[in-house]
């Protein structure tokens, strides 16, 4: 039996080692099934299209840590069950690319896969799939933020499994637009505890734990968030806010057997039903007194900040597209808090109770740090917003 599991494992190998380019740092990548082997900065010089009816033909495959690709706008597409761009390597950035995953025969197709690995950072992409649009796989202390989504499943995190020993924790899921099936699903392991002498391995499977899922547009045909818990722990800890959700028949179906998911200040379809785990454990369906959260259905919106005025702390945010301070553009997109308060709202703060120049740099300095910290902002944008403080007359 082992014999014949390491042929078929060398099999695999052998399929994915076929036709495949190396690339090298810092270069323009223009052949399909191309591997990432070394830290640096690439491109793509126009589309890939990948598509040959080999499940296993990747269109970039990222194997080193550090690397980051920036497609410029360009596509790659491709019909394999090993993502369209697949991320192994940590400390990946994945930006500005269009990526489409198309199902081959017989497998589903992700547009892309991050497997069980660490600090990966997907921003400002579209992704197309027929498939599973974003599949965080065993993946932790990851960012994906402010892409547009559109496949049968938006975004899917899930860690099971014995060949994947990672659980799926400290991620953030933040600012994407998703039009789906399901929106954003949450998975565990099935609870199982493998024994002693497995020949795969022994213990228990790993869970999806303290994730935060936060100002999300999502729009579903069947459920906008679920969270699926088939043993108790499987999905524990997760905060599911301030997402405008648009699911139906489910808003949302949360099915984890611990109530310790923290639902807050999320708007829902008011024509969606929804599932919630409730402090019993054994569940509420729909309007029962006991669910986790009393959906919130849209109201007024003063600012018209897409935050509505009962969870609104800045009613009347500063909205301008960048932050400007004292007149000078810094350049870094005004992003706005789930509180209903933006970036320049807080630097406006700052201004206001500043006794001096210096007093204000030092406040703008400390909300940097903790944006960097919460993904908000990179280092580059830090540094821009920083330096048109400190060239302010303010105060």
């Amino acid at each position: 039996m082992l014999k014949t599991i390491r042929i078929a494992i060398g099999i695999i190998a052998a399929g994915l080692l076929a036709n495949v380019a190396m690339a090298e740092p810092n270069q323009i990548i223009t052949s399909c099934n191309t591997i990432i082997s070394s830290p640096g900065e690439y491109t793509l010089g126009g589309d890939l299209i990948c598509i040959d009816g080999n499940p296993s033909t990747q269109g970039i495959r990222i194997a080193a840590d550090n690397v980051t690709l920036d497609c410029n706008g360009y596509g790659v597409k491709s019909d394999t069950f090993n993502g369209t761009i697949g991320v192994k390597g940590a400390n990946a950035i994945i930006r500005n690319c269009v990526i489409e995953g198309v199902n081959p025969p017989g497998w589903r197709s992700q547009a892309i896969l991050v497997y069980e690995t660490e600090n990966v950072l997907i921003e400002g992409n579209t992704i197309i799939g027929e498939y599973e649009g974003i599949s965080l796989r065993n993946t932790r202390n990851s960012i994906v933020k402010n892409n547009i989504i559109n496949s049968y499943e938006g975004i899917l995190q899930y860690s099971m499994g014995h060949f994947f020993a990672w659980d799926g924790t400290g991620n953030i899921i933040r600012n994407n637009d998703i039009s789906a099936e399901w929106g954003i699903n949450l998975f565990g392991g099935y609870g199982r505890t493998f024994p002693a002498g497995d020949p795969l391995g022994s213990g228990p499977e790993p869970t999806v734990h303290d994730n935060l899922i936060e100002k999300n547009n999502i729009t579903a045909s069947l459920v906008s968030v679920a969270l699926y818990g088939y043993c108790e722990n499987c999905e524990r800890d997760n905060n599911i806010k301030n997402n405008n959700l648009y699911g139906s028949p489910y808003t949302v179906y949360d099915w984890a057997t611990v109530d310790d998911n923290i639902w807050d200040g999320n708007f829902w379809n008011p024509n969606g039903e929804y599932y919630l785990n409730s402090s019993s454990g054994i569940g509420a369906y729909s309007g029962d007194s006991n669910a986790a959260e009393t959906p919130i259905v849209c109201g007024p919106d003063s600012d018209d900040d897409g935050i509505p005025n009962i969870n609104d702390k800045c009613p009347k945010s500063i909205l301008d597209a960048n932050i400007v301070i004292n007149g000078n553009d810094s350049g870094v997109k005004n992003q706005i808090f789930y509180s209903g308060c933006s970036m320049s709202d807080s630097i406006k703060l700052c201004a206001d109770g500043a006794k001096n120049h210096g007093k204000f740099v030092s406040c703008v300095s400390k909300l940097l740090d903790d944006w960097k910290k919460g993904g908000w902002i990179s280092g580059k944008e830090k540094g821009a917003i920083q330096s048109t403080a400190a060239k302010s007359n303010i105060p």
